[in-house]
């Protein structure tokens, strides 16, 4: 039997143990909050690879454990007239599956995991959305429900047995002709996963996230966008115990994008944390998005 002491340390050190660093609960991509016309529909597709390494504890390493993740997610939304400004609601259902592919954890932690992520569902509304200019001002609120693949046996996860609301704010403006900056804060309020780990109870403190991108346009096909985001807050606690695992993180993106006809736009984004505080490190992210209107 684990002493109490030692017993509370390995439960700390689990749970600041995610499959990768904090970041925004939305991953918000570039042009996301450009609105489209009232009427028209949307399909989106995403396939990630992510590779973490870690777990980092205040800023220093110490496990040499390696997680890899694959997952592909699809976006159905539609945007409609209301009082004369523009909104969205959109269904984002995700798969995935998670291992460990290198390096040793404890038991606890687990070897892989895979299935259905937990829905999101969202809605926009833009206050300001000027076609002429090409600025955007958007108001999101994203509700996650807990419907994915979850067992309390172990940390590894796919869903996470909890609800969640992400509160965004999306501004899109030109800053030349053939540049455009677009700034995108959140803040991400947790429920409880009352079965964490043997049935403890999980609480998390809310998070902030500030993600922003630059995208230049090079061509009337191309677009180059380079972003950054920042996470902090979400201190967890299990049976009211905090876990001393508060994210500091900053993350860079790299991305390039190409309209395939009027209608359709792929791209094609890498991303990789240059900080981190508390949890896995994400050494490298490859993800790709194809997008077309009705």
């Amino acid at each position: 039997m684990i002493p109490a002491a030692k017993h509370t340390l390995v439960l700390a050190f689990l749970a600041g143990c995610a499959t990768c660093a904090q970041a925004a609960v939305v991953d918000i991509l570039p042009g996301d909050y450009v609105a489209l016309r009232s009427g028209e529909r949307g399909v989106t597709g995403y396939l990630y690879r992510r590779n973490s390494a870690g777990p980092y504890t205040s800023g220093t390493r110490t496990g040499n454990a390696g997680v890899s993740i694959d997952a592909a997610a699809l976006r159905f939304s539609g945007f409609h007239d209301v009082a004369g400004m523009i909104w969205a609601w959109s269904v984002t259902p995700l798969w995935s599956t998670a291992k460990l592919a290198e390096g040793t954890m404890p038991s606890a932690f687990g070897r892989d995991a895979g299935g259905s992520g937990d829905v999101r569902l969202s809605a926009t509304l833009w206050p300001v959305a000027d076609v002429q200019r090409g600025e955007y001002v958007g108001l999101t609120a994203a509700w996650f429900e807990p419907t994915g693949n979850y067992s309390n046996q172990r940390i590894l996860n796919i869903g996470e047995n909890r609800r969640k609301l992400a509160l965004l704010a999306g501004w899109s403006t030109p800053v030349t002709k053939n540049l455009r900056l677009e700034i995108i804060p959140e803040l991400a309020i947790y429920g409880a996963n009352g079965d964490y780990l043997g049935g403890r109870r999980r609480t998390q403190d809310n998070t902030l996230a500030l993600t922003s991108y630059l995208r230049w346009r090079m061509a009337t096909q191309w677009e180059v966008h380079v972003g950054a985001q920042v996470n902090g807050g979400g201190e967890t606690s299990i049976n009211n115990v905090p876990q001393n695992d508060v994210a500091r993180n900053t993350r860079l993106m790299l991305g390039l994008a190409r309209a395939l006809d009027r209608n359709t736009v792929v791209s094609i984004r890498y991303g990789a944390d240059t900080g981190i505080g508390n949890g896995f490190r994400l050494d490298r992210e490859w993800q790709f998005r194809i997008g077309r209107k009705f």
